[in-house]
């Protein structure tokens, strides 16, 4: 992964990586578990419908709530703790070339201008693989 840009740094994956990116989720999807309120993932009722529901939940006068929250989910994703997150999967992924893609994604490397960084915690930026 490289990071270019000074004032607002964007991340680009190479198109091979992106590719093994895409296959570690499409494999992976089918084996880790789901929680159901879980709404971003297809078919379990995210966008528009989420809209609807909070509008249902939050407009008029008899309404149940008057306000909601915005959460940071990017300050969530950036403090995983990687050992802990590979802890988790380990019961579910029993293919070995699975299971080595993962760790390489979980333990990424970060080109910034020639120096190479591995964050300690936190997932990478600019995938969807919400694990």
């Amino acid at each position: 992964m490289q990071r270019v840009g000074k004032r607002s740094p964007r991340v680009i994956w190479s198109s091979a990586d992106a590719l093994a990116l895409k296959w570690l989720e499409l494999n992976l999807s089918p084996l880790l578990p789901v929680h159901r309120a879980c709404e971003p993932l297809k078919g379990h009722g995210g966008g528009p419908k989420s809209v609807q529901r909070l509008r249902a939940l939050t407009a008029g006068p008899q309404a149940p709530y008057h306000w909601v929250c915005r959460t940071d989910i990017q300050g969530y994703y950036a403090n995983i703790d990687k050992r802990r997150l590979l802890e988790q999967c380990e019961k579910y992924i029993t293919d070995p070339a699975l299971w080595s893609l993962l760790e390489q994604y979980v333990y990424y490397c970060v080109d910034l201008g020639g120096i190479i960084h591995t964050p300690k915690k936190g997932s990478p930026e600019g995938v969807h693989l919400a694990l």
